[in-house]
């Protein structure tokens, strides 16, 4: 899980990088360029985000598994 939100970490700084400098190279090259570039950082930005989404969703899957599995060896270690 750690290696995970590294990753989900250092996605979200290339994220931000490109949504600043291809907001500012979209507006130096052509209309039909500008429109490919917009729609990529749109796509990339949804890719990114699912990919959040799957992180978050797989962290809270694990913690409630360890929670689990404490309260399992509680009850053990309580007879």
């Amino acid at each position: 899980m750690q290696e995970l939100s590294e990753r989900l970490s250092q996605c979200a700084d290339a994220m931000s990088a490109q949504n600043q400098d291809g907001g500012r190279l979209s507006e130096l090259v052509g209309t039909e360029a500008a429109s490919k570039l917009k729609d990529m950082v749109a796509d990339n930005n949804q890719v990114v985000s699912s990919f959040e989404d799957r992180v978050k969703v797989e962290v809270e899957r694990v913690k409630l598994q360890r929670q689990k599995s404490l309260e399992v060896l509680q009850c053990f270690s309580l007879q």
